[in-house]
């Protein structure tokens, strides 16, 4: 009689330790919940809602095969450069070379154009010193243009929002689709970054007020489509979690990309050779020497 084969399915790797604590309560759920459509390869959960702390839960996994370091600090740096003609994205998330072509040269997707470069995370704090009860402190990202027949680059967040209830900053991010897999880890931790880039703002402009500082809320996700392809799941494995070592280098870095917000990348690229290391570590220290030295 044949062994039977082991199904390796999304509850093998919350077993095996490739989520962290917050996330593996999450996964479960959404295990519980998901549907297999064996025509699609996918695994998918609708209307599929779960909240997360944003100091302490910022990282789904520090297994990087499911999220590395580079890759997202290599979306920070895009994103805070607000540039939607550069492709140096690319090098790292190659899904994003479907997302423009010679009659499509803007990305859509990089919501720092919209967070940052068109100051909506700066509305959005305004509107909260303004009026605590405020239940406009609120930005969409996705737009008609970009869920067109004719968009190639269609947008999967619809709308940011932020509340002030108990003295406690709350931030609700409604998504159209998400990969769970292969693209929410990165997204999570770009949406704790604008948490972030909020909270200290907000908290900075009652420093010498007489409000007292605001405590830290929740993010709080909705996701119309959450899903996965079930052939993805193979291809994630545990491997060693970066140690404290590596998050405060990581920390770091972006406190760097921070100091150059208002930087441009135009002399970053995926032609670069810098690039091609696939190591933002080393590209970031590039990038800040070019600058001093008046390169840019």
């Amino acid at each position: 009689m044949a062994a039977e084969v082991k199904k390796i399915d999304l509850s093998n790797l919350i077993s095996n330790g490739i989520f962290e604590e917050k996330w593996k309560q999450i996964m479960q759920e959404f295990y519980e919940k998901e549907k297999y459509d064996s025509e699609t390869d996918m695994c998918e959960v609708l209307g599929f809602s779960f909240s997360i702390n944003p100091r302490t839960d910022c990282f789904m996994s520090k297994s990087s095969s499911l999220f590395e370091l580079d890759k997202a600090l290599a979306m920070h740096l895009w994103y805070t450069s607000g540039e939607r003609d550069n492709d140096f994205i690319t090098t790292y998330f190659p899904e994003y070379k479907h997302c423009i072509d010679k009659k499509h040269i803007l990305f859509n997707s990089n919501y720092g154009y919209y967070a940052y470069k068109l100051g909506l995370l700066d509305m959005c704090v305004n509107r909260l010193v303004k009026d605590n009860n405020t239940r406009q402190a609120c930005f969409c990202i996705n737009n008609n243009d970009a869920m067109s027949d004719e968009s190639i680059d269609k947008l999967c967040t619809n709308s940011i929002m932020f509340f002030i209830r108990d003295s406690k900053l709350e931030m609700f991010v409604q998504m159209r689709s998400s990969n769970i897999l292969s693209l929410l880890p990165y997204d999570i931790f770009m949406f704790q970054l604008f948490y972030d880039y909020v909270y200290v703002r907000l908290n900075r402009s009652v420093q010498f007020g007489k409000n007292k500082p605001y405590s830290i809320g929740s993010i709080n996700m909705q996701i119309a489509s959450a899903h996965y392809k079930q052939s993805q799941v193979p291809n994630i494995y545990t491997t060693t979690s970066f140690d404290d070592r590596i998050i405060s280098l990581f920390w770091r870095s972006i406190d760097i990309i921070y100091a150059f917000m208002d930087k441009s990348l135009k002399n970053v690229n995926n032609r670069d050779n810098s690039v091609g290391s696939q190591n933002i570590f080393v590209d970031l220290s590039n990038i800040i020497k070019q600058e001093e030295n008046g390169t840019d």
